[in-house]
């Protein structure tokens, strides 16, 4: 086919090209193509790269704009016999092509970029093929979040950290996402539920896709209650494993019924009740019978940066005492103020969540006077993780203060996976420390080792830097009595 096919042609493009953005709309407008920013009516393809936005997927989609893939635009610059009228259109693929993308996704490391390449998959195709694509994937992500392919997964992503400690900032930008993300602790399921998945759940359409929903984030939804309360209800929402509510936004009391007793929530482990508040805590108290029965309970961006808050505390004490959190295994705190001064007092005293064994503390450091405050609480663990740990000079780092925390005895294992080290103390920008330079990771992991944060310590949690040869001769050298695991 010429390559003329793309004279007089509108294009809009997105994702990321092996080429560069730039260099192939310069060659497509060397072909006598026009290129736009939005998709509309006027539109004649959408080229599509890595990581394309799903709401322009969706939007050609819906107008039977034609796709065409950054490899199918240069077989046609270079004359090949391709069928433009089917290229990538919505429906117009086999599932057996389908089923062969899904499988090169899949055999790519876990991580929120492949899941939204899968998303734009199954939204560019029948509702018949969806099935089938579901069908095949459930099984398949599954096995993808297993701990040994996370560990696969973190393996691949610590060997591109190290190899671009010095490449452009977009590329460890990405890298770094990647690792935060597979990294930190507690999991979560990399399968979020994308924003206009949400929007058609809230109009009741019906699609097996929504069952590969495992994270339903709703701490920035503006919807009207009643529209979340037909999400929270699709029947077709069967596979949720988390859920976030609005961080200020009250739920319904229909709503709160809806999670406390409909069958999508049986099976949640991860919960942020963000602003319950006093108008909905009693139904969640007051419930001896609910399906909701999570192992992680966040109260990460519920609790104070230092002002007391009395309506806080009931709020807070109430959902520890509900019978909703007698399973709860990990509590994730931030900061140190009166009202979670208070909560711990009213867990330890009271012996509530007689389950609980990790403490997550998303905090950037700790000082003398709060980590007096948290012993109760520490002694009541046996594993500590610090996802906000970070190698600095700054005082904004908390690393010097991290260091000489002197834990109880009970804990014998705490998580450093998500360790980072100051880049820019003045902008108080840092990466991940598989980026760090041979000096900084030998100072960083030679005063961790040294310290009184570790004095008891059996085991370690690594995560991605496990897999770093540097991390492993330090803890070899200064204390090769700590069991290591990614």
């Amino acid at each position: 086919m010429p390559t003329t096919v793309f004279e007089g042609k509108m294009l809009v493009l997105t994702g990321r090209f092996n080429v560069g953005e730039a260099k192939l709309q310069e060659e497509l407008e060397a072909c006598g193509a026009r290129i736009a920013s939005y998709v509309s009516l006027h539109i004649d393809f959408l080229i599509t790269g890595k990581h394309p936005d799903a709401e322009m997927m969706e939007a050609a989609s819906s107008r039977g704009i034609n796709l065409l893939t950054e490899e199918e635009v240069h077989a046609l610059m270079r004359g090949e016999d391709i069928d433009v009228d089917r290229a990538g259109k919505r429906g117009e693929r086999s599932v057996d092509e389908l089923l062969g993308q899904a499988r090169g996704l899949l055999d790519r490391p876990m991580s929120p970029a492949i899941w939204t390449e899968l998303v734009a998959l199954l939204d560019a195709c029948q509702l018949s093929q969806q099935e089938v694509l579901v069908n095949y994937l459930e099984p398949q992500l599954e096995r993808w979040e297993r701990h040994d392919v996370r560990a696969r997964a973190q393996k691949v992503f610590a060997k591109k950290a190290l190899a671009s400690g010095g490449g452009d900032d977009e590329e460890r930008e990405e890298v770094k996402n990647a690792l935060y993300f597979l990294s930190r602790q507690p999991a979560k399921s990399m399968r979020y539920a994308p924003e206009h998945w949400m929007g058609e759940m809230m109009q009741g359409v019906p699609s097996p896709k929504y069952r590969l929903v495992c994270d339903l984030d709703l701490r920035f939804t503006n919807a009207p209650q009643e529209k979340i309360h037909q999400m929270l209800i699709h029947p077709e929402l069967t596979g949720l494993s988390a859920l976030s509510l609005h961080t200020s936004d009250l739920p319904s009391r229909d709503n709160i019924a809806a999670i406390l007793g409909h069958d999508n929530f049986a099976g949640v482990q991860f919960f942020s009740p963000g602003n319950v508040g006093l108008r909905r805590v009693k139904q969640i108290t007051v419930a001896t019978e609910t399906r909701l029965a999570p192992r992680v309970l966040d109260f990460w961006d519920r609790i104070d940066l230092g002002s007391h808050s009395t309506s806080e505390e009931k709020m807070l004490c109430a959902l520890v005492r509900a019978p909703c959190s007698e399973q709860v295994e990990t509590l994730i705190l931030s900061q140190g103020g009166p009202t979670i001064r208070y909560l711990i007092e009213e867990i330890t005293e009271h012996d509530l969540l007689p389950r609980l064994r990790t403490l997550v503390w998303s905090a950037f450091g700790p000082t003398s006077a709060w980590f007096q405050r948290m012993m109760p609480i520490c002694e009541r663990v046996d594993t500590l993780v610090m996802p906000h740990l970070c190698f600095g000079e700054s005082e904004s780092s908390g690393w010097q203060a991290y260091l000489s925390c002197d834990l109880p005895e009970s804990i014998e294992t705490i998580s450093v996976g998500t360790l980072g080290y100051e880049q820019h103390a003045e902008m108080f920008t840092n990466l991940h420390m598989l980026f760090a330079p041979d000096e900084i990771v030998e100072r960083a992991f030679g005063e961790l080792c040294d310290s009184a944060l570790l004095r008891h310590i059996k085991h370690i949690d690594l995560g991605p830097l496990f897999f770093d040869e540097r991390v492993l001769d330090a803890f070899g050298t200064y204390r090769p009595d700590i069991t290591l695991h990614p």
